[in-house]
């Protein structure tokens, strides 16, 4: 029987999750146990109900489907069974087990992992990016030949060298991608989308006129950000771009912006270029564009790298970023755990660094 501790080492071990201070160290262990309820969580999309249906909200779920609420009551149960387990490493009084199902989910859903339909689930086809270092690979079969997968967060890689086989003879090839194709992340550089913006705000004479400042919230271009990323108060000068938005209830209208002879013109803003968060595309852009956008900070200790966003990626970025590193802590908030300040293996953060710093993303070493 293998103890708690024996728990750890074997899924670190079978992971490939480095322990770079001792054995005993709390946040090697919580980095362990997040690892194990993320693949855990993804292992759950191949689960069979027993008898080959289930009964859920009045709809029958067939043999061959996964449905939603099964595998959010699966990670929600994990959850709870490893703070039992380890109820020295959460605050669990403080721990919302449904806002952890629920972000977990949708992680493994955005990340492109897993992929929903009405009422169901399934997961991704096997897809594998390569690298001049590591190949990215999700929906890999647990068996793969003799390559030693590994984790960063929940995501898997493998190292190049260990690949010369191409994976199980036994198993079907993989569709391979580009990183950008992979996790749909942008191709489109911080420098030539502000660019775009100046463009587009280059006219006045083709810009509404806003004609109530009040109604809007306006995009704070400058550090700090205590409290999100909009104000109230109107403080741009003449001639500068920003970004605005309504203060109506729903889902509020985006608008490109400039101060012109006192007035405030604007450019309203497609529905798909910024709902979901995706107005950070935008938002991005223009703090580069503006010379403001802070670095992304990061600090190497042997095998792991600690790295600090300290203004949040646009979602799909996001979405790889979190997917291929740890929380440094399990604190939740609307961001999920912990989204600025996170944990990558040495493997994966220079393939990360390398892909940022070509869309304009700058990064500042702390020693």
């Amino acid at each position: 029987m293998i103890d708690d501790h024996g728990l750890i080492n074997y899924a670190a071990n079978d992971f490939g999750i480095k322990n770079p201070q001792n054995a005993a160290d709390p946040d090697f262990k919580r980095r362990v146990v997040y690892t194990i309820i993320g693949v855990s969580a993804i292992a759950a999309l191949l689960d069979q109900p027993e008898g080959g249906i289930e009964e859920e909200d009045g709809r029958v779920t067939v043999a061959n489907e996964v449905s939603v609420i099964h595998v959010k009551r699966r990670i929600k149960e994990l959850w709870q069974a490893y703070l039992a387990l380890f109820p020295e490493l959460f605050a669990a009084s403080e721990f919302d087990l449904e806002l952890a199902a629920q972000e977990l989910y949708d992680l493994l859903i955005a990340s492109g992992c897993a992929h929903a339909a009405p009422y169901r689930v399934y997961p991704c086809a096997h897809t594998e990016a390569p690298t001049d270092t590591i190949t990215f690979t999700r929906g890999q079969p647990l068996l793969y030949g003799s390559i030693v997968v590994k984790r960063s967060g929940i995501g898997a890689y493998y190292a190049n060298e260990n690949s010369s086989d191409g994976g199980a003879t036994a198993v079907a090839k993989p569709m391979r991608r580009t990183i950008q194709e992979m996790f749909q992340l942008s191709l489109n550089p911080l420098a030539d989308a502000w660019r775009s913006i100046e463009r587009s705000l280059a006219e006045p004479e083709d810009l509404d006129v806003l004609t109530d400042p009040e109604q809007y919230e306006y995009l704070l271009t400058s550090p700090p950000f205590p409290r999100g990323y909009f104000t109230t108060r109107l403080t741009e000068r003449e001639g500068a771009i920003f970004l605005a938005r309504t203060r109506l209830q729903g889902d509020p209208l985006y608008y490109l912006c400039r101060l012109e002879g006192g007035r405030l013109l604007g450019r309203r803003l497609a529905t798909w270029r910024v709902q979901n968060y995706e107005y950070r595309q935008l938002a991005n852009a223009i703090l580069f564009g503006r010379g403001t956008l802070p670095p992304i900070k990061f600090r190497r200790r042997d095998e792991l790298v600690d790295v600090e966003l300290q203004y949040l990626l646009p979602p799909a970025e996001l979405n790889w970023f979190r997917l291929y590193s740890w929380p440094i802590n399990f604190v939740q908030n609307e961001y999920g755990m912990n989204s600025f300040k996170r944990i990558m293996t040495s493997d994966v953060f220079p393939v990360f660094q390398h892909e940022l710093t070509q869309l304009g993303y700058q990064f500042d070493e702390e020693k």
